[in-house]
């Protein structure tokens, strides 16, 4: 059993705004103010407040990487992957959180992976009897590509807990990057050890998980969602104006 998300093509990816949020909410709680860092990506303020608001993968890799670097906090990706839950979401968090069970969870989200502003192909396959969930880079990340995955893989088992109410017990989570100085906080975040310069990035848990039952079942209910759930997407993926394709190149 393997599925993977589709990108599309991806020059013609864009995000929601409020993608931006958890870490927007964080830098407040640190009491800094964020405009500098939106005005570096010519994104107004304003923006915030509106919901349809899209930006580019330029916009929104350019702010999180100027907050990366400013912060001088390097395990800020797992602070922030907690944040995403799933009403974060919206349509689709609600689309995952009435699926069947954590399977089926994983596809609506997979199939709707423009809602999720990951800018990884993510896979959910079995190996020698255990699930994985991977995720590979479909574009460079640059300096932020190690914020990236520590925030992205926590936020996916969270959400995992969330959709089912209770912890799913992870057997292994592994990084490609190397180790590094807050080893401690990965078994604080995953509740697991944590490896480093292995050959994925990747959750590892039990395969009979996949079909534990979610706490909100309502399969009709999450079928009607997920339909929704195609048409912001869709939207997601117009063309961009030549000027958005020479920055994004």
């Amino acid at each position: 059993m393997r599925i993977e998300s589709d990108h599309g093509a991806p020059e013609n990816l864009r995000h929601l705004i409020y993608g931006l949020h958890p870490l927007i909410s964080w830098l407040e709680g640190q009491g800094i103010d964020c405009q500098p860092f939106l005005s570096q990506v010519e994104i107004p303020l304003e923006a915030l407040s509106q919901p349809d608001y899209t930006i580019t993968p330029a916009q929104e890799i350019g702010f999180i990487q100027n907050v990366y670097e400013r912060q001088q906090r390097p395990e800020l990706g797992l602070i922030m992957g907690p944040r995403y839950h799933l009403s974060s979401y919206g349509m689709l968090g609600l689309a995952a959180m009435t699926s069947r069970d954590l399977l089926q969870c994983f596809q609506v989200i997979l199939d709707n992976i423009l809602l999720t502003w990951t800018y990884f192909k993510v896979s959910l396959y079995t190996e020698d009897g255990r699930a994985y969930l991977q995720m590979d880079p479909v574009r460079d990340l640059g300096e932020s590509i190690q914020f990236m995955i520590e925030r992205d893989l926590s936020a996916a088992w969270y959400i995992a807990n969330e959709a089912l109410d209770q912890e799913l017990p992870l057997l292994s989570v592994e990084f490609k990057h190397a180790e590094t100085a807050y080893k401690k906080s990965y078994e604080e975040v995953f509740h697991c050890p944590a490896a480093f310069n292995a050959p994925h990035n990747r959750l590892g848990f039990e395969t009979s998980w996949l079909e534990q039952p979610l706490a909100k079942s309502e399969p009709e209910t999450s079928r009607i969602f997920a339909a929704q759930c195609k048409g912001i997407v869709s939207s997601l993926t117009k063309e961009f104006s030549f000027t958005e394709l020479v920055r994004y190149l």
